[in-house]
Parts: structure tokens; sequence; C-alpha cells
């Protein structure tokens, strides 16, 4: 039978609002963040901000596909709630083993009549967020299960993952390095957009300072203050 009330769901690193979630009928499983005094579920009991901590005194947390306990209640919370399908997109396969999770977990739900689809996003926060979300927006509009499932996923991940792939360019989607190597590379672009956001924001106070100060000056001095190599004088 084709699901009609079709609930979305994915991992914690897709990085979406809990409200946001909610009013798109979208649930989460959370990634296991391993750190050095113990495991935590990312989202409940520890947030970016702490891994930021964690980092900065010299730690490097380590991410694990969600507990198998997890997604099994997760799944039970959906058809509880009335769903008759759901639809998986998972953090990258080369990331994680949560996409595999799910794909068996799917063929146990068609073994049992349930409905479930997995889908590997292929990607990160970025595109595996955008690529839920749009499945929302279809599914209000009124997409159906076979063309959410046969068509429009299918064609979704690509295209997220051409946004993921530019936002971090030196990232190697089959991930030969491991997945330590691969959250390296991450922190470390992260570090660097970081750092050229304080150079912006640095720039543009010296900007607003120098506005300040001449604001009162005869048209044209501003600008010559800021760049006298533009005038000929």
């Amino acid at each position: 039978m084709t699901p009609k009330k079709i609930a979305l769901l994915t991992d914690s690193s897709a990085d979406l609002r809990w409200e946001t979630a909610e009013e798109n009928n979208i649930f989460f499983v959370p990634l296991r963040i391993l750190c050095r005094d113990g495991e935590y579920l990312d989202g409940v009991d520890i947030r970016g901000t702490d891994v930021y901590q964690r980092l900065h005194a010299g730690e490097l947390p380590q991410t694990s596909l969600p507990r198998v306990e997890d997604f099994a209640a997760k799944l039970h919370e959906i058809f509880e709630k009335g769903y008759d399908g759901v639809i998986a997109v998972m953090l990258s396969s080369g990331l994680s083993g949560t996409y595999n999770l799910a794909r068996l977990v799917a063929e146990e739900c068609k073994e049992q009549g349930r409905a479930m689809a997995a889908f590997d996003s292929l990607s990160g926060s970025l595109g595996l967020g955008m690529t839920v979300l749009q499945l929302a927006e279809d599914i209000k509009n009124g997409m159906g299960w076979e063309e959410l499932t046969e068509r429009r996923a299918p064609q979704l991940i690509p295209s997220a993952l051409k946004v993921f792939r530019r936002s971090y360019p030196n990232i190697d989607l089959s991930f030969q390095e491991g997945n330590q190597g691969v959250l390296r590379k991450l922190l470390d672009q992260a570090e660097q957009i970081l750092q050229e956001l304080e150079q912006r924001a640095a720039e543009k106070k010296r900007l607003l300072e120098a506005t300040a100060t001449f604001a009162g000056a005869p048209p044209g001095f501003l600008a010559y203050s800021i760049c006298p190599s533009s005038f000929n004088l």
C-alpha cells in the first residue's frame, strides 16, 4: 500500500533547528560523539560549542554512527504518530556508517510491511540539511511517495552535493584518509573561514571608524584617506 502520511528522518549532522524540524515533520537520530571522558549524543547532551571548547583544549572528539536502539526507538515514535512512510536521508557513507545502518533498517521495515526508503546524502551538514528541507517542502506541496523516492530524492542529492563541494573544495568524498583525517580537514577549513570573517569584521570596523572621523570632511576626502593611490595629485 502506498504511504500517504510521510515523515522524514535524518541524523543530527543535518544541523537543522529543532523547531524547523518539528514544523516540517523531520525526525532526528543523534550521532555519537566520542570524547576522552566518555560518549555523548550529538544535540542531546553535547553541542557544537562544547566540541569547539574541547578542540581548543587540544582534544579531537570523534564521531560514530547512531546506536541501533536509538534508531529503532525513533522509527517506533514515527509510526506511533500515524506516519505510514519514512524517507531517511543520512550523512555521507564516506563519513559515517549511518546510511548503511538506515539501509539495513529499511530492509527490515520492508519485511515487516513498513515503508521506508534510505538515501545516502553523499554530503554533510549544508548539503544534507538542504536536501531534507526541500523534500519537506515537496511533501507539503502534495508530492507522493513514488515521486519522492524514485525521482525527487535522487535528483536533489547531486545538486546538494555540488553546494557541499563548493563549501569544502578540498574534501575528497571518497575519504581514503579515514574519518579522522576528514574531520581534521573540515576543522581546518572552518578555522580558515572564521579567520576570514574576523578579518572582514575588522576591516568593516576600520571603515566605520574612518567614516565617523571624516563625516564632516569635504566630498572625496574619505575615499582619498582610504585609498590615496587611486587619486592623481
